[in-house]
């Protein structure tokens, strides 16, 4: 069910003017509710915003920790793949660099110039 301002305010801890401002320059999503003209904010929407404060303090401490936990899990595997992929690299520029020296040397090894001919062009260069 939709929030009325005044409901919406005070869910969000927050005063109608904000509220007002936040749908006016688009940040917070609202309708008008035809019969009323008054403006109907969605719970999830209003909440997106403006996250609801908790009294206790505790959940959102252990939330937090739990998201944290989750962040530096995260930042290790990020960490990994970089490794991973710096040794892939260095890899691949030591094969290019091996097959670049193994070409060179078939090349050198096998002459692929066409033969030779006489200045007349009748036949192989004799000596």
């Amino acid at each position: 069910m939709a929030y009325s301002l005044t409901e919406a305010a005070a869910a969000a801890e927050r005063n109608r003017s904000t509220l007002v401002r936040a749908i006016k320059a688009g940040r917070l999503s609202a309708s008008r509710d035809e019969a009323t003209g008054e403006w109907r904010i969605e719970p999830a929407e209003l909440h997106r915003l403006y996250p609801v404060a908790d009294a206790s303090g505790a959940a959102s401490g252990e939330a937090s920790a739990v998201l944290q936990a989750k962040f530096e899990a995260e930042q290790a595997k990020v960490a990994l793949l970089e490794r991973t992929n710096e040794d892939l690299r260095r890899r691949l520029d030591v094969s290019t660099q091996q097959l670049g020296e193994a070409l060179a040397q078939v090349r050198a090894l096998t002459d692929q110039r066409p033969a030779r001919r006489s200045w007349w062009g009748l036949g192989p260069r004799s000596k």
